[in-house]
């Protein structure tokens, strides 16, 4: 009885993992944490004023950060949303292309410095103004769903595994009527 219940959850628990796509390979998400944890800061600056440009307005964060729409010669209409220095990206900054890829990190003076690249499910990391890092992975937005699952499919098969332990204890001391260290339970007499 105990060996087809120990079967049974351990089924379970190939089932959980497999309706399951776990990847441990994830774009990095880039945010002020990944931004501290991983670039060095850019010296100090006075960020260009967004009124001075005439494709780029004051962004709504109040942080110093332009709205700029950016239609020359090698895009059609991408953005950037960010600080400039000098009609320049520099500092923290988006900057999306018409294609849809999009770089989020710092910039140094027009150059990709430190942040990540996107384009569909591929990635670059840059650092320093190189590529240190290339891949494909998986949206992170989905990773976490997925771990959630696999975490709560766990607690499932756990609970299962206890339900069974208890429930051979129960049979053992019903069927031999002996000490049961599972309960803590004691019978003098025998069936």
């Amino acid at each position: 009885m105990i060996i087809k219940k120990i079967i049974f959850s351990l089924l379970s628990l190939l089932l959980v993992l497999g309706g399951c796509s776990i990847s441990t390979v994830g774009i990095p998400m880039v945010d002020q944490v990944w931004l501290n944890n991983t670039c060095d800061a850019l010296p100090q600056f006075k960020p260009d004023a967004c009124a001075l440009l005439d494709y780029c307005e004051t962004s709504s964060t109040n942080d110093g950060s332009c709205n700029c729409q950016i239609t020359d010669s090698f895009s059609n209409n991408a953005s950037y949303v960010g600080t400039l220095l000098n009609g320049q990206f520099h500092g923290n900054g988006v900057y999306t292309s018409d294609q849809g890829n999009v770089y989020k990190g710092l910039w140094d003076q027009g150059q990709k410095h430190c942040g990540v690249e996107t384009e569909n499910l591929n990635y670059q990391v840059f650092r320093y103004g190189r590529i240190i890092e290339e891949g494909s992975g998986t949206d992170p937005t989905q990773d976490r769903i997925n771990t959630t699952l696999l975490v709560v499919g766990g607690v499932v098969v756990i609970g299962l595994l206890i339900k069974a332990g208890q429930d051979y204890c129960d049979e053992q001391y019903e069927r031999y009527g002996y000490h049961n260290s599972c309960n803590n339970r004691y019978s003098n007499y025998y069936w």
